[in-house]
């Protein structure tokens, strides 16, 4: 089993950038221009997700004679 210092190392080379990335054209390389910039901020925070679970559908008994 590798030490966990070169195994570190292993995955930091693995983290970097490609060369195929940056051969993408636009990939993260286009500036974001004013508009962008404008409507992202005019944007309204999105509603907070309610936790609360559905509730199961209440079983009704039949009522039989």
């Amino acid at each position: 089993r590798a030490p966990r210092r070169a195994r570190a190392a292993v995955e930091d080379d693995a983290a970097q950038p490609t060369d195929d990335a940056a051969a993408l054209p636009g990939f993260l390389t286009r500036p974001i221009t004013g508009d962008e910039a404008a409507s992202a901020e005019d944007e309204p925070a999105p509603a907070p997700k309610r936790r609360t679970r559905r509730k199961a559908d209440a079983v009704v008994p039949d009522e039989e004679g």
